[in-house]
């Protein structure tokens, strides 16, 4: 293993990394036109010389160099791929790095890049008002950078090893182990959930750890592929999000300050220009302004997001998905460790969601985590996803359609069937949540796909897409419908999505909800959060029920 260092990290220059693989693309070129050559060569020479033992001789000689020329592009070319995997992954965590050092500073503490010395922050008044960071989230961050760091090391130069010609002259064959193929990871989008976990855990740690440095946005969506892994590629995916959001802001300012300029000599001189050119810059003013505002309102649940993983409470939070390109975007993080709980829940939010909302849907998923943990026994037992990974719709008629619940419904259930694939130990009992057009969401899921849950959990439902309990294919005893008061969703949504989970004649189970309108379901210390934990919880008979569903 590599022995690599935080400040031998940082010493690294990025300019200089990029141009690593660039020579040997160049040679593996070359390579490439000679071996062409050598076969033309070969498919002429019998037209010209083909008799006598030196004919036989020139031809196999011909062969041979072929194979070796053929060979050799082969290894310079998997030595240049993997020099570029290098680049781009130490480039990617040197950022990580400085990041984290970034933020330790601004809590206090004292870092010396040179030797990787740190100076804890000192006590007093004047530390006042400063962030904060405990010193083990502190170390627990650069030990995983410089984890990651050794293993994307070693795993390169184990890669240029095994493409390299050995002592005696013969150029390897056949590229070895060590570097996952891009193409050999998105093979495994889509695949059942058990076909990738089989795939990744057939994968050395060295090239797990590649994978994860080099393809972080896919890595981060593998159904199957643990959480503490999926955590890993995303943290990387938010780092490089979080670091191209001031460019991209900056290239908009710069924007907005050229058109207000042009807009402002358009209207002093509107006799001699285009009449239609102020309306014309004046929507692009509007348009660069909103972009603006999406950066400053994106940037800000980043950091939310940011925040909530690398906080320093008890559960810890993961981040299982993150796509800041998709539409809305989507973000997945859990609350307690999912591959460990006792006890999972997974929170499907609604109308209006979009990966801007994550803050408020991660406040609910702390909500239930809590409430379900005073049910569960033992500590560490519960872990609530909030899942916001698919496109909600908007609070106009697109939420009066199933579309996008039945892509959502697919997508979830592929979600639930990789938590239960990395799972370890004892099958852990699963809970969906639906809010709002989440149930919907849920509904569809137990269509399209096998919805791999316990319980089902509806709140603020507009209909599930069916007519009862049972066309959920699971026991109606094991699902659970609240309504609050003035909650205008419950009462419209069963003319799209027909009967109202909370709908006597739908056959759930109905629990107590002491809250008003379409989102206070999780106020603390109210009924209907605690029968919602009781039920995540494993303790049904505790939820206060109104109404009981029938065998």
């Amino acid at each position: 293993m590599s022995d690599l260092t935080i400040p031998q990290l940082l010493a690294l220059n990025p300019d200089e990394l990029h141009l690593l693989p660039t020579g040997w693309s160049t040679i593996a070129g070359a390579l490439t036109s000679a071996a062409g050559d050598a076969d033309r060569a070969n498919r002429r020479l019998p037209q010209v010389w083909s008799k006598g033992q030196a004919a036989a001789s020139a031809s196999g000689a011909l062969f041979a160099l072929g194979d070796d020329l053929e060979a050799a592009e082969n290894a310079t070319r998997q030595i240049g791929l993997a020099l570029d995997a290098y680049a781009h992954g130490m480039i990617t965590l040197r950022r990580r790095a400085l990041q984290v050092i970034s933020e330790a500073e601004d809590a206090g503490y004292g870092i010396d890049p040179k030797t990787g010395t740190i100076t804890p922050p000192e006590s007093g008044p004047g530390n006042m008002g400063r962030p904060t960071m405990s010193a083990r989230t502190l170390l627990q961050h650069l030990a995983d950078i410089t984890t990651q760091a050794r293993s994307l090391d070693a795993t390169t130069a184990a890669r240029i090893t095994a493409n390299t010609p050995s002592p005696d002259g013969v150029i390897p064959q056949r590229t070895g182990r060590g570097l996952v193929d891009r193409a050999a990871v998105e093979a495994q989008r889509g695949r059942d959930p058990k076909g990738v976990y089989a795939w990744w855990q057939g994968l050395s740690p060295e090239e797990r750890g590649y994978a994860i440095t080099a393809y972080p946005e896919l890595i981060g969506w593998l159904n199957g592929v643990p959480a503490r892994d999926r955590d890993q590629a995303n943290r990387i995916v938010l780092a490089d999000a979080r670091a191209a959001i001031p460019v991209q802001r900056a290239d908009a300012e710069a924007q907005l300050a050229a058109v207000r300029l042009a807009l402002a000599e358009a209207r002093t001189h509107t006799s001699t220009t285009d009449p239609y050119a102020a309306d014309k810059l004046g929507q692009e003013e509007a348009r660069l302004m909103t972009t603006i505002a999406n950066l400053d309102a994106r940037d800000s649940a980043l950091g939310k997001i940011d925040s909530r993983i690398n906080g320093a409470g008890d559960p810890p939070a993961f981040l299982l998905g993150l796509d800041t390109v998709t539409h809305d975007g989507r973000a997945i993080v859990a609350i307690g460790d999912p591959d460990t709980a006792a006890h999972t829940a997974t929170l499907v939010p609604g109308v209006g969601t979009t990966m801007n909302s994550i803050g408020g849907q991660m406040d609910r998923a702390a909500q239930l985590q809590g409430s379900a943990s005073k049910f569960a026994e033992g500590t560490g037992q519960v872990s609530v996803v909030t899942w916001i990974g698919y496109d909600a719709p908007e609070w106009d008629g697109s939420a009066a359609a199933s579309d996008r619940a039945k892509q959502g419904g697919a997508a979830l259930d592929q979600f639930v069937g990789g938590l239960r694939a990395s799972h370890e130990g004892p099958p852990t009992h699963f809970t969906a949540v639906g809010h709002s057009y989440g149930s919907t969401v849920i509904g569809q899921a137990t269509q399209v796909g096998h919805l791999a849950v316990d319980d089902i959990v509806t709140a603020g439902s507009p209909g599930m897409d069916v007519n009862s309990a049972r066309d959920l294919h699971i026991d109606p005893r094991h699902v659970y419908a609240g309504a609050a008061s003035e909650d205008v969703v419950t009462m419209a949504g069963p003319l799209a999505h027909n009967t109202a989970p909370s709908d006597e004649m739908f056959g759930a189970n109905r629990y107590n909800v002491d809250t008003s309108g379409h989102s206070g379901y999780w106020d603390p210390d109210s009924d209907s959060l605690h029968n919602q934990g009781a039920i995540i919880g494993g303790q049904p008979r505790k939820a206060n029920l109104t109404v009981e569903a029938a065998p």
